[in-house]
C-alpha cells in the first residue's frame, strides 16, 4: 500500500511539470502573438505607419535605418508627415545637416513617458541635450503619441521637428553682423582684456601676444557646453552703446580703444545667467556670477525669446544696470593669501571659529615670527578705475592691542647698485589700531586706481618691531568699496 501511494505522488508531481511545461509553452506563444511588435525593429516599426512615411525614407537615405535595426536600445522622437513637410529642403539636401537633423531625433537607450517625473534632459545622437517633460513633449514639441514600441526601444510621434538648434555660443557667433554685442564678444577670440597690452608691451609682437590667449567670454562661462543651462540677455545697438558710455570713466586703460573695449566688456559680463529662466519664470532681479543685481523689465523685450540647444535668449531695448549695483565691492578672504614675505609655517594659524553672534567663520593669524614688517600678501582682480575705501575685519582675541597696516600694490625691483627699491606703490595707508574683541570692520585707508585691472599685491604689513607682543597680524577679510561719482 505504501509502494502504491508513492507511485501516486511521483505520478502526480510528473503530471503537474507536464502540465506546466505545456502552459509555458502555450504562454511563450501567446506573448509571442499577441506581442509581434516585439519581433520587429524601431526602423520596421516607424516603416509600417503611413504618417511616418517622410521620415522613414531620410532614415533609409542617411543610413540611420541600419542603427535603429541593430541589438542597441534606442529611442526616437519620429516626426509626423504634417510636420516634415515644413522642414527646410536645404537641410535635407545637404549630406551634413541631413545626419544632424536625424541624429537630433534619436537617444541612445529607451526614454518612456513613465520615467519621467518633472524634467528628464537627454542626451541626442547629435550630442545635444533636449528636455523631455510628462506634458508630455520634447524640447517643448508636443508629443501625440507617446510610448510605441519594438524590439530595441521606444518611439514617440511629435507634431514638429526637432531641427537641431544652436548653442550659444554658436548663436553669438552666427549673428554677430546685426548686433554689436555679439560682435563684440565674438572679438575677443584676439584679445586678452588685462593681459595682451603687457604681452605686446614684453615680446612686441601684438599677433603673437594675441595667439596666446583664447576667448576671454569663454573663460567665464563655456557657452559651448551643451550639458549646461544659460539666460542670455542681448541688447539692441543703441542700448548697448548707453550701457557702454555708461562704464567708461569706470574702464580707464592705456588707450582709448583699450578703454572701449573694456567698458564693452564690463556690460556683457552681466548678461549671462546660470539656468533657463522661461518668460513664466523671469523674476524682477538676476544677480551675475560678479554679484551684480541686473533688473529684468519685460516690457524692454523685443520678439519672443530665442530656444536654444543649452538655453534661451532675450533679445532687448536695454538693460539699464544701475551704477551702485554695477560697481560691486570686492572681499578678499584672510585665509586665502597668495604668498608671504618669510617662510614662517609655524607661526601661521588657520583657523576656524564662531564669532559672540553665532556666526561661522575662518581667518589667518600671524604670531610669535620675530620679523619687523613682516607681511602677508593677497591679489584683487577685475577693479574699475575710481577710488576704493577699504575696510577689514581683523579678530584679535589673543593678544593686547597692536598695529598693522595695509600697502596697495608695489613690487620689489633690484637697481643699477644692486640695491633692492620697492617700486609702482599705489597706496601705503597709515598703521590701524587692532583691539581685542572687536568684530566689526574697521577703516584700513583707501586707493586710487588710474588704470582699470588687477592689482597683483596687496600687502598686510605687520609693525616694524621683532617683538612677538607688538608684531602679530589677523585678517578675517577685507573688503575693497569702490566710490561712485
Amino acid at each position: 500500500m505504501k509502494i502504491l501511494n508513492k507511485l501516486l505522488i511521483v505520478l502526480s508531481i510528473l503530471y503537474l511539470g507536464l502540465a506546466f511545461y505545456g502552459c509555458s509553452d502555450n504562454l511563450e506563444e501567446h506573448v509571442a502573438v499577441t506581442d509581434s511588435n516585439l519581433q520587429k525593429s524601431l526602423t520596421q516599426r516607424i516603416a509600417e505607419d503611413s504618417e511616418l512615411s517622410k521620415f522613414s525614407e531620410l532614415l533609409e537615405q542617411s543610413g540611420y535605418d541600419e542603427i535603429l535595426n541593430a541589438s542597441k536600445s534606442y529611442t526616437v522622437w519620429v516626426p509626423n508627415n504634417e510636420a516634415m513637410s515644413m522642414v527646410s529642403s536645404e537641410m535635407l539636401n545637404d549630406a551634413e545637416q541631413l545626419d544632424q537633423f536625424i541624429s537630433n531625433h534619436i537617444a541612445l537607450s529607451s526614454f518612456s513617458t513613465d520615467m519621467i517625473k518633472d524634467t528628464l534632459s537627454v542626451q541626442m545622437l547629435s550630442n545635444k541635450y533636449a528636455d523631455f517633460l510628462p506634458t508630455p513633449s520634447i524640447a517643448g514639441v508636443r508629443i501625440s503619441l507617446a510610448d510605441l514600441y519594438a524590439a530595441n526601444g521606444v518611439y514617440h510621434i511629435i507634431d514638429n521637428d526637432l531641427a537641431p538648434r544652436f548653442n550659444l555660443w554658436e548663436y553669438i557667433g552666427a549673428n554677430p553682423g546685426n548686433h554689436e554685442q555679439n560682435s563684440f564678444i565674438k572679438s575677443l577670440d584676439l584679445f586678452d582684456l588685462y593681459n595682451v597690452e603687457q604681452q605686446i608691451e614684453e615680446t612686441g609682437d601684438a599677433e603673437e601676444a594675441r595667439d596666446t590667449v583664447a576667448n576671454e567670454f569663454l573663460r567665464i562661462y563655456d557657452l559651448q557646453d551643451e550639458k549646461k543651462k544659460f539666460t542670455y540677455f542681448l541688447m539692441a545697438n543703441d542700448g548697448f552703446e548707453l550701457e557702454k558710455e555708461k562704464l567708461m570713466p569706470y574702464s580707464q586703460r592705456r588707450s582709448q580703444d583699450s578703454t572701449q573695449m573694456l567698458a564693452q566688456f564690463n556690460v556683457v559680463k552681466d548678461l549671462v545667467f546660470k539656468g533657463v529662466y522661461t518668460p513664466n519664470m523671469l523674476p524682477d532681479t538676476l544677480t551675475s556670477i560678479y554679484g551684480v543685481k541686473v533688473s529684468i523689465n519685460q516690457e524692454n523685450f523685443i520678439g519672443e525669446p530665442v530656444l536654444l540647444s543649452n538655453g534661451i535668449v532675450y533679445i532687448v531695448d536695454r538693460m539699464d544696470v544701475k551704477l551702485e549695483n554695477k560697481l560691486v565691492p570686492i572681499k578678499i578672504e584672510g585665509e586665502n593669501p597668495i604668498g608671504f614675505s618669510h617662510n614662517r609655517n609655524d607661526n601661521l594659524f588657520y583657523r576656524e571659529k564662531i564669532d559672540p553672534s553665532g556666526v561661522y567663520f575662518e581667518d589667518l593669524v600671524v604670531r610669535n615670527h620675530g620679523v619687523a614688517n613682516f607681511t602677508v600678501n593677497y591679489r584683487a582682480s577685475g577693479l574699475y578705475s575710481t577710488t576704493y575705501k577699504v575696510y577689514f575685519r581683523a579678530v584679535n582675541d589673543f593678544e593686547g592691542e597692536f598695529k598693522q597696516r595695509l600697502r596697495i600694490g608695489g613690487r620689489f625691483e633690484v637697481q643699477e647698485d644692486e640695491t633692492v627699491e620697492l617700486v609702482d606703490v599705489i597706496a601705503d595707508n597709515p598703521s590701524v589700531w587692532i583691539y581685542p574683541n572687536v568684530y566689526e570692520d574697521v577703516y584700513a585707508g583707501e586707493f586710487t586706481l588710474e588704470q582699470a585691472g588687477n592689482i597683483d599685491r596687496i600687502s598686510l604689513i605687520a609693525e616694524n618691531t621683532s617683538s612677538s607682543r607688538w608684531n602679530p597680524l589677523t585678517l578675517d577679510y577685507m573688503i575693497l568699496v569702490p566710490n561712485i561719482d
